[in-house]
């Protein structure tokens, strides 16, 4: 079972089966695992029904190789956020319980490059920008410079509305 449930501070985290599963969700074994899971049918049919009720009426943000296209087809604001994979291998690294110990960058780089081949090719939800969202390569970015972005984005489109 999962459900979004509000913390003491008003922000939401995932509840797995009445716990809170945290890091493992980032968990090297969790990301290798998830390309294959993602293939299976009845899986993407029971997830496309949990995200969107976790929306419901709210504002939402979230992240996901199929969000914009699958999910949220109708989303307001799209954002295809990539980098290359030695960045992106370069950032997992440098996060506590990303990748197995011992692993190097170009090891992890591959790994990363690997699995978006496969998922661009799998024929459920493949991994593509929606047609209407902006492209973001944000190798040799911040995370910081890279919210500030977006944000400064919603904050003019919702100005023009």
């Amino acid at each position: 079972k999962l459900e979004y449930v509000p913390d003491q501070n008003g922000r939401y985290e995932l509840k797995l089966d009445g716990s809170f599963p945290g890091a493992e969700l980032r968990s090297a074994e969790t990301a290798s695992g998830a390309s294959l899971v993602a293939t299976q049918p009845a899986v993407r049919d029971y997830l496309l029904g949990v995200q969107r009720s976790f929306a419901g009426e709210k504002l939402i943000v979230m992240e996901g190789r199929d969000i914009g296209t699958v999910i949220f087809p109708d989303a307001r604001y799209k954002f295809f956020i990539t980098a290359t994979p030695e960045e992106r291998a370069r950032r997992r690294l440098a996060q506590s319980g990303e990748v197995t110990d011992g692993a190097t960058l170009a090891e992890v780089a591959k790994a990363i490059a690997e699995r978006d081949r496969q998922d661009s090719e799998r024929r459920i939800a493949p991994l593509k920008p929606a047609p209407d969202a902006e492209l973001i390569d944000t190798t040799g970015f911040a995370v910081g410079e890279v919210v500030d972005y977006i944000v400064k984005k919603v904050q003019a489109g919702t100005e023009e509305k």
